[in-house]
């Protein structure tokens, strides 16, 4: 079962991370979902194509 998250948490930890947190989750979030799928592109691949398309994969994503 993935883990639920606070959203207030999220935010609080956004803030004093100075928004390291907001690249880290999805990350992370994707990593969960490829081991309990095998579906997806883990979280080296979301963070690479994140990098790639300047942000445009994690707004369709």
């Amino acid at each position: 079962m993935m883990k639920k998250r606070s959203i207030g948490l999220m935010v609080v930890l956004f803030i004093f991370t100075f928004g390291i947190y907001a690249i880290y989750w999805p990350c992370h979030f994707q990593s969960q979902l490829k081991e309990k799928t095998g579906e997806g592109a883990g979280a080296l691949g979301h963070f690479l194509l994140t990098i790639v398309t300047f942000g445009i994969y994690s707004i369709v994503w």
